[in-house]
Order: C-alpha cells, then sequence, then structure tokens
C-alpha cells in the first residue's frame, strides 16, 4: 500500500474524528480531548490551526483545581503530554513555570512514593509519568524517573513484557527515552520486548494495542518494514470499513501511530500528500464555511479601513466588489476557480500595491511570525494569467515548482484534479488571507480583533 493512499484513509478517519470531538464536545472527558489534541498536532504539524487551538484551549479549561485532569494521575499525565506537544509543534517553550503546568506538577509530586519507585495508582501510571518527564525535560524530576525506569525493568518478565500489550509498548518507548535522556543502558530490556510484541498477530488484537505496537515502531525508529506494515495494514481495514472504534481514546491513539508512522519513515510524502486540518473540515461544510468566512473578512477589512489613512493598506481596484464576492463564491470547477484566484490577485495583490503598502516585516516570505499569502495568490496566478511555457527552460522549470510547491502546500496534490482539490485550495487561501489580515492588523495596531 503506497504512502498517498494511507494519507488518504488517515485524512478521512481525522475528519471523523474531528467531527465527533465536536459534536460530544460537552461530555468528552480530558483524556479524550487530550489524545485527540496530540493526534491532531501529529498529523498538522506545526501549521496554524483554528481547530487545534481551540481544542487545546478546551483542554485547558478542564484542569479541576487541586491540578488534575479527572483526579487520576495517568489523565493528568495525558493532558500534559498533549501542552507539551501543542508547545514544541509551534516552536515554543514548554514552561513548566506556567500556572496550569505548575499546578499539575504539584499534583504529581504529591503521589511519589519514594519507597516503590513510582507514583501512587496503577503501573500504567508510573510508565506514562515516567515517559512525559523524561519527553519534556523537566529536570526536578528525571532523577525520580530514572529509579521508575529501573523499576520497571526488573518487573519486565525475561520474556520481555509488562502485563499487556500497551503497557509493554509504552515501557519500552520510556525505555528508549532513558537510554537518550539519562544515558541508561536500556537496550536489553528493549530487544527482550520487541521480541514478545512481534509474537502477537495485529488484526486480532484491539485498536488500542494495535496503535501502540504501531508508535513504538515509529517512536523508536524500529526497522521492521513487515511488522510495520501488518500493523499499518489492520488499522487502515477498519478506517476503510468505517469500524475503526467507538472508543474516542482508540480512534485518536490510531490517528496518532498513524501520523507518527508517516513522519518517521515517509516525511517527504506525507508532507506532499498531507492536507491541513482546517481545510478537510472546511470542504465538508463547504458552504456554510464561505458564509462565515465572508462575515469575519468582512469585519476584518472594516477594521483595517477604519484606520488612520497612512495605515491604509488596501485600495478599490475598480472591480473590487465583483472581486470580493467572486473570492467567496463556491468553486464547481476549473473556470470558478481560475475566476477566484484572479479575484484574490486584484482585491490583495493589487490592492496592496503588489504589497508595497505592507509594512516591510510582513513581506518575508520565511518569516516565522507571518504565513505571507500573497506571494502564494500570485504564483497560483500565473497559469491562469499567463503562458508560463514561454520562456527559456530553467525559467519555466523554476515556475513550474514554485507552483507546484504551493499547491502540494493547499491540497497535498502537485495540480488539483477534481473539484474537491479545487475547493481544498480555495479554503486554504481564504485561511491564509485571514490570518494574513488578523497579523497585519495586529502589526498596525498593537492588538488583535477577536476571530
Amino acid at each position: 500500500m503506497n504512502t498517498a493512499t494511507i494519507v488518504d484513509s488517515l485524512k478521512q478517519a481525522i475528519l471523523v474524528m474531528v467531527k465527533r470531538t465536536r459534536d460530544d464536545i460537552e461530555r468528552l472527558n480530558a483524556n479524550n480531548i487530550s489524545l485527540t489534541l496530540t493526534a491532531m498536532l501529529e498529523y498538522n504539524q506545526g501549521r496554524p490551526s483554528r481547530v487545534v487551538d481551540d481544542l487545546y484551549q478546551t483542554l485547558i479549561t478542564k484542569q479541576l483545581s487541586n491540578g488534575s485532569w479527572m483526579d487520576e494521575l495517568w489523565a493528568t499525565a495525558l493532558a500534559l503530554w498533549a501542552i507539551h506537544t501543542y508547545a514544541q509543534k509551534q516552536g515554543k517553550p514548554f514552561s513548566f513555570r506556567s500556572p496550569v503546568v505548575r499546578k499539575a506538577l504539584n499534583y504529581i509530586k504529591a503521589t511519589k512514593c519514594e519507597q516503590r519507585s513510582n507514583w501512587q495508582g496503577e503501573l500504567y501510571e508510573t510508565i506514562i509519568l515516567a515517559w512525559v518527564f523524561l519527553q519534556s525535560g523537566h529536570e526536578p524530576e528525571l532523577a525520580f524517573a530514572k529509579k521508575a525506569v529501573a523499576r520497571l525493568k526488573e518487573i519486565q518478565t525475561d520474556d520481555g513484557y509488562l502485563f499487556d500489550i500497551y503497557d509493554t509498548a509504552m515501557a519500552l518507548c520510556t525505555f528508549h527515552a532513558a537510554q537518550d535522556v539519562l544515558v541508561m543502558d536500556n537496550s536489553s530490556s528493549i530487544q527482550r520486548g520487541v521480541r514478545w510484541l512481534k509474537e502477537w498477530e495485529p488484526r486480532p488484537e484491539t485498536p488500542w494495542n494495535r496503535a501502540w505496537m504501531l508508535f513504538l515502531i515509529a517512536y523508536i525508529g524500529l526497522d521492521e518494514a513487515n511488522w510495520a506494515g501488518s500493523v499499518v495494514n489492520s488499522i487502515l481495514e477498519e478506517i476503510d470499513q468505517g469500524v475503526i472504534s467507538d472508543d474516542h481514546d482508540e480512534q485518536a491513539m490510531s490517528i496518532l501511530a498513524l501520523s507518527s508512522y508517516l513522519n518517521r519513515w515517509f516525511d517527504h510524502e506525507f508532507e506532499m500528500a498531507r492536507v491541513p486540518i482546517d481545510g478537510l473540515l472546511n470542504i465538508a461544510d463547504y458552504g456554510r464555511y464561505l458564509q462565515s468566512c465572508r462575515e469575519r473578512l468582512n469585519r476584518l477589512i472594516e477594521s483595517l479601513n477604519a484606520l488612520p489613512a497612512p495605515k491604509r493598506v488596501f485600495k478599490d481596484t475598480g472591480k473590487s466588489k465583483v472581486d470580493w464576492s467572486n473570492i467567496f463564491s463556491s468553486v464547481d470547477n476549473e473556470n470558478q476557480f481560475n475566476t477566484a484566484v484572479e479575484s484574490f490577485y486584484r482585491v490583495f495583490y493589487e490592492g496592496s500595491g503588489y504589497g508595497k503598502r505592507l509594512p516591510e516585516v510582513l513581506l518575508g516570505y520565511d518569516s516565522a511570525l507571518f504565513k505571507i499569502s500573497l506571494f502564494k495568490i500570485s504564483q497560483l496566478r500565473l497559469p491562469v494569467a499567463h503562458d508560463i511555457e514561454h520562456g527559456k527552460d530553467p525559467d519555466i522549470e523554476k515556475k513550474d515548482k514554485l507552483i507546484e510547491t504551493v499547491y502540494r502546500q493547499c491540497c497535498g496534490k502537485n495540480r488539483p484534479h477534481d473539484v474537491r482539490d479545487y475547493r481544498l485550495v480555495h479554503v486554504f487561501l481564504l485561511n491564509e488571507v485571514e490570518e494574513f489580515l488578523h497579523n497585519l492588523y495586529r502589526h498596525l495596531t498593537g492588538s488583535d480583533i477577536a476571530h
């Protein structure tokens, strides 16, 4: 099974998971939200996402006054894992001094049992807490984490297992992290555990067990193509049949494992085929999205136009009203897509004096602070307004590569193939423009407009 096929199944599973999360958000527990958030972050990587940001804020509100989530160590560990991943994927430092994290650490610290070298509760909780502390590099807890890892190694049987399949897979992830962070020699424990896990046929196992097997393979970087392939196929069969799991955590963990596997072994192919989560959701409810986006962008443009004259960036091009309508019209074929791209270009590129009226800091295409949509709009317009095959071969090839790069970011393909692809590009551009205008307003005024 090729990577593109896996990614297509994964995208469908993500769409189902996120819709289900939105529908059930009031009834979901913190562990459900934590694993869903971690899975979405692993898939989306560092791409901006309102859906991810909203879910993160929901998780924060679920923290109890004692610092825990659900009054459970394992749920608190999962929440910290999600919070750490959120910071990591966005390139931000994970602050141990933030009120949310500090309260959680105090709750966990109170459950330490020095004599038994574990945290009170089930074995599962000690495994995942040790792993979270090793992952996040929390110095004050590393000495105790080392004791906990040593204790887990004592519990591990000669055959290599610790109670269940998922316990064993999680423990091996912890052993691997301890090797890197604590310079412990855990190779024998890892090898025994891997041998034991490979004895299990994936298909009869629960989605939770299979997902943890695959996550382990990806996390440790095991060169086990046949084993990984059998686990992947067993998960994909259920996704394609629409029966991956009725359990929210199993569904999220399966998506997390598949995304980790693709990021580890097929990162280039995954990057080309990946479509941002917000895009997947927005084309699933395309008409409603276009309406709500138009309302939001109207407010943004009104706020920008209300600024003093020297700060006004966009000017009427003479076709602005028609173009504004085109930008929010449904794209049902290639001609309508080309019309939308041309209108994007006139409103935002020509309307800003070809970018000359924009603050200089916003023009850096590789800027870490700003996702610049004008460059992408101008590239996508090239084949619409010009004959890109005209010119010298190196120039033609360069133009082709730039256009393909933008399309891959938008729809996961070098060129749109059908209506769904055109809509993905359409939605991507609208999301980029919205984020761009928010950044522009923030830069000009020093404040934000609520989304």
